[in-house]
């Protein structure tokens, strides 16, 4: 059946399934459907977003409503189109942004000997229960990645980054795949954060319910085994790699993709 592309007033927003877009269209939402895919039209794009995801809620198609809004950026997240509730995000498979932190303590010779992984709580709406960085969370409306990621290292881990011995960005990397609400389009920018050794996280809002600090070789296992989340794995899998950690295997490419 293939997916289908989504155009909000004429540039392209997202990407949904065959189902949903008939989903869509049973629920009287007015779009037109043609070969190059769903066009949505809203006389006011963040007013007119909120109405149609609340009625998608309504109807049982958005989960983990949070009452948090987020930039709406075309599909190559160059374009600021408004605003939207977060949890839409996946239904549309539109493009979002997160900050994601590496934080390693380093060995006798300085490379990093342990990565610091966070367990998500099983009551969060995407990927609970399964093993993420240390610090993962995407930015809020109208956010800076500074803001936000000063912002996210507090919330989840309880760091102050002037806490850190070092704190780097990395290549930010794309995460492109298919998920259970639909679909994941996420810029991921990176962060390598050197920790002191005798540093320990405190989640301060109740997303964490558990940290490890594990070795290098065992961060990449867990990476390739499937406990952990996928925009996590592909961070953590390039952090080693950049760190000149051998034989950590490649990122599925269906997660990588632009």
């Amino acid at each position: 059946m293939g997916d289908v592309k989504v155009y909000l007033n004429g540039r392209r927003f997202g990407l949904i399934s065959r189902e949903r877009c008939e989903q869509l269209q049973s629920l009287g939402v007015l779009g037109r459907v043609d070969s190059a895919g769903f066009h949505l039209t809203l006389d006011e794009i963040s007013s007119g977003l909120q109405r149609l995801n609340s009625r998608l809620a309504d109807a049982g198609a958005l989960l983990g409503w949070r009452d948090e809004f987020i930039d709406v950026l075309d599909w190559s997240g160059a374009l600021h189109l408004g605003s939207m509730e977060r949890a839409a995000a996946r239904f549309w498979g539109s493009y979002t942004r997160a900050v994601h932190l590496n934080g390693w303590v380093a060995g006798g010779r300085g490379a990093p000997a342990q990565v610091w992984l966070a367990l998500r709580a099983d009551h969060k709406a995407t990927d609970p229960g399964l093993w993420d960085n240390l610090v993962a969370g995407g930015l809020g409306l109208g956010e800076g990645v500074s803001d936000a990621l000063k912002r996210e290292a507090f919330e989840e881990a309880g760091l102050k980054l002037e806490e850190a011995l070092e704190c780097l960005s990395a290549p930010p990397l794309l995460i492109n795949r298919a998920v259970d609400q639909g679909w994941q389009r996420e810029l991921l920018m990176v962060f390598d954060v050197c920790l002191l050794p005798q540093w320990h996280p405190q989640n301060q809002d109740g997303e964490v319910q558990a940290f490890e600090c594990m070795t290098c070789v065992e961060a990449a296992k867990r990476a390739a085994g499937g406990s952990m989340c996928a925009d996590a794995a592909l961070v953590t899998q390039a952090f080693l790699r950049r760190r000149g950690m051998p034989g950590v295997e490649a990122a599925d490419p269906r997660t990588a993709g632009g």
